[in-house]
This record gives structure tokens, C-alpha cells and sequence, in this order.
């Protein structure tokens, strides 16, 4: 029931309160966790709140992929924009440091379709910007990767790297 739902949820909330997110036994306990409430309460009225501490958790590990994963399906089922947000930036900044860049460039995107403060729609279109650049890097032999260059000044014309941009198309 309800009960067990807010016990299992308040013992993943006590274990991040004491864990250290550079401890990875800490947070390897908040992914135990997490998965148990996953597993215990699969329409759970705090699973988008639980995937976002387990993608956190993950993202402290430094394990891209789970940290992703998680923030994408917690993104999925946020109904508030800025939860929506806050999953989009863990996923995209963990395909980022996976290299996975053109998927981090879409969950970037996620992060401006979900109505951003103009701060943080300017961070959001530098992330973007870097995940375009990174891949137009990395296009092999015969792919266009100028025209990929060439996007990221249309789009986002006021970015520190779009002289680089243009040199490299």
C-alpha cells in the first residue's frame, strides 16, 4: 500500500541525506535503492522522482548510460517543466561524456522544448552547440560535416565556438 510505498521512498531519501555523491558505495546504495522502490512500485506516484536520484546517483558513478536511461524515463514522466528540464540536462550531460554526442544534443533540445528560464535556455544552446560540434568532429570520411558546422551559426549565431564552426566547414 501507500504506507510501504512512502517507507521504501524515505529510506531512498535518508540514504542520499547521509551518502556522498563522491562516495560510489553511497551512491551504488541510492541505486539499490531506487531500483527496489522501481521494482516494489512500478506506477509508484514517485517514480519520476525516484529515476531522477537513481540517474543522479548513476551520473556520480559515472555510469553515462544508467545515468541517461533513468534521466530520459524520469523526463518522460515529469509533468513539471523544470523536473522535465533537470532530467534532460542529467541525460544530456551524461551521453556528452560518453561521447554519444548526437544523443546528447537531443535530450539538450528536450531541455528547450520544456519552456527554459532565458539563463538557462542560453547554457542549454551552448551544450547544444558543443554536442553539433562534437559530432561534425567526429562524422567520418564522405559524411558532410561542413554542413553540420554550418548549422550551428545559423542556429545559434551568438556561440564562442561559431568562428570555429565556420572555419571548419
Amino acid at each position: 500500500g501507500s504506507r510501504g510505498e512512502a517507507s521504501r521512498y524515505m529510506a531512498l531519501q535518508c540514504a542520499k541525506d547521509i551518502g556522498s555523491p563522491g562516495n560510489p558505495a553511497s551512491q551504488g546504495e541510492i541505486v539499490r535503492l531506487a531500483r527496489e522502490y522501481e521494482r516494489a512500485f512500478p506506477k509508484g506516484e514517485r517514480l519520476q522522482l525516484v529515476l531522477a536520484d537513481r540517474a543522479r546517483a548513476h551520473f556520480n558513478r559515472k555510469e553515462w548510460d544508467d545515468a541517461a536511461d533513468s534521466a530520459l524515463e524520469s523526463g518522460r514522466i515529469a509533468t513539471d517543466p523544470a523536473a522535465r528540464r533537470t532530467a534532460f540536462r542529467i541525460a544530456g550531460e551524461a551521453r556528452f561524456e560518453a561521447g554519444r554526442y548526437p544523443e546528447a544534443e537531443r535530450a539538450f533540445r528536450g531541455i528547450l522544448a520544456a519552456s527554459p528560464t532565458p539563463a538557462e535556455q542560453a547554457d542549454v544552446e551552448k551544450w547544444v552547440g558543443f554536442a553539433m560540434f562534437r559530432t561534425a568532429e567526429r562524422l567520418p570520411p564522405g559524411r558532410d560535416a561542413g554542413t553540420l558546422f554550418l548549422r550551428i551559426p545559423r542556429e545559434f549565431p551568438s556561440l564562442e565556438i561559431v568562428p570555429e564552426a565556420r572555419f571548419r566547414a
